[in-house]
Formats: C-alpha cells, structure tokens, sequence
C-alpha cells in the first residue's frame, strides 16, 4: 500500500512542476516558489510515508528531496551565484527517486512472498 501511495506522491509533483513552472516565474535562472512548494509537499508525503509503514525505501526518497530543496532555498537566499547548479539540481533528483521507489516495490513483494511462500 505505501508502494502506491509514494508512487501518487511522485506522480502528483511530477505532474505538478510543469504547472508550476508555466504559472509562476517563467525564468529558468530565478526561483520558482511554486515549485519549491511542490518539493515541500512531496517531500512532506515522503517523510509521512516514513513515519507511518515499515519500510526504508520512503527514508531515501525523502532524503532525495533535500539536495533539490536545498539548492532552491541557497539560490533563493543568493547564497549560490550559478543558477546552473540550481536548474541541475530542481531535475536530477526525480529519477533516483522514482528508481528507489521501484527497487523499494519489488524488493518488499519478493520478501513478502518468501515470507507467505505465494503471491497473496
């Protein structure tokens, strides 16, 4: 059930972003706050999903987002000078994460089936 609900999650700001991206600041070299409210939410539902099932895959998605939220919030602060290592790092993470996800999926199925002895 959590493998479900981490995957809305990453959908939910998957699909999100570009909303974000096409409504609030257009400029690629500035800091988007709605998609930095974006990256708060799913790292928020990363670390409930953290909080209320017993798996690790959820602990590492949600410390995934934190290198995308720190670069927004040093870029917003004008601590970073180049904005490049803030448009890097607002995409990068998304894939480790879903990869963690998937891993997270499978390695959980294949425990519990060794545990049950048969797909339930």
């Amino acid at each position: 059930m959590p493998e479900r609900w981490g995957v809305a999650i990453y959908l939910g700001g998957a699909l999100l972003t570009p909303v974000a991206y096409g409504t609030f600041w257009p400029a690629w070299h500035e800091v988007n706050i709605g998609v930095f409210i974006i990256d708060m939410m799913v790292l928020a539902g990363f670390v409930m999903l953290t909080l209320h099932y017993d798996r690790y895959w959820p602990i590492w998605a949600a410390s995934l987002q934190l290198p995308g939220l720190i670069a927004t919030i040093m870029t917003f602060l004008q601590l970073n000078r180049d904005v490049r290592a803030y448009a890097h790092a607002e995409g990068f993470w998304a894939w480790p994460t879903l990869l963690v996800i998937v891993i997270g999926a499978a390695r959980y199925n294949r425990t519990r089936i060794k545990a049950i002895g048969r797909q339930p």
